[in-house]
Order: structure tokens, then sequence, then C-alpha cells
């Protein structure tokens, strides 16, 4: 391979290894605090989210930051535990009857969590 190719070769090495990849770049995970280990309404948990709020908002088309939190362990479900989550829509076959006399939250399902040391 002569040198003008290796040029080549290398530039385009850089280019692949410098794109905006979601999985590596931690985009898709948030900081949230455990509020509650179970609501009055859904008997869930209750996440408040606490950084990424435009990209919380605009992942879920609410506006709070608070959600009942479907699927987190329950060795993390902490009062006061801070969290890194990764999350996605809650699927329909999970949603469950909620009681209509408290407050309700709007849902997400957590995909991956882990304690903030």
């Amino acid at each position: 391979m002569n040198k003008s190719g290796l040029v080549v070769l290398g530039l385009l090495i850089s280019v692949v290894l410098s794109c905006d990849d979601d999985s590596m770049s931690g985009s898709n995970e948030f900081t949230v605090i455990v509020e509650s280990t179970s609501d009055m309404a859904c008997y869930l948990p209750i996440i408040h989210f606490t950084n990424k709020f435009e990209n919380v908002r605009s992942k879920t088309s609410y506006e709070t930051l608070v959600y009942n939190a479907y699927h987190l362990d329950n060795s993390l479900n902490v009062v006061g535990a801070q969290l890194i989550i990764e999350f996605e829509d809650v699927a329909p076959e999970d949603f469950r009857a909620c009681n209509t006399l408290y407050i309700g939250y709007p849902g997400i399902a957590i995909t991956n969590a882990r304690r903030i040391n």
C-alpha cells in the first residue's frame, strides 16, 4: 500500500472512531433519585430526574420529571438512592390498573440501573 493509501485509511479510521455513538457516550443514561418506594396510586416506585431535563421531556413527551418506575430492581428501590438509569416506554402488557383517588404519575420502564457511589 502506498503512502497516500495509508493516509486515506488513517483518515477513514479516525472518522469512524470519532462518530457520535449514543450507546458509547452515555447519552441514554440519566440520573434520578428514588422519591418513594411505592406510590398510593399504582404501588410503583417514584423517581425524579435530576439531569438532562430536555432529553427526558423529548423522550417521554411529558413535561414532568417525576415518573413511576416499572421494572426497578428491589435492591435499588431505596428512598433517597441516587441512580443512573436507562429507560424506555412501558410495554402495553406491563401497564397496571391504578387507583384514581391519588395522584398518578406517567410510567417508564427501567432497562438498566445502577447506584451512584
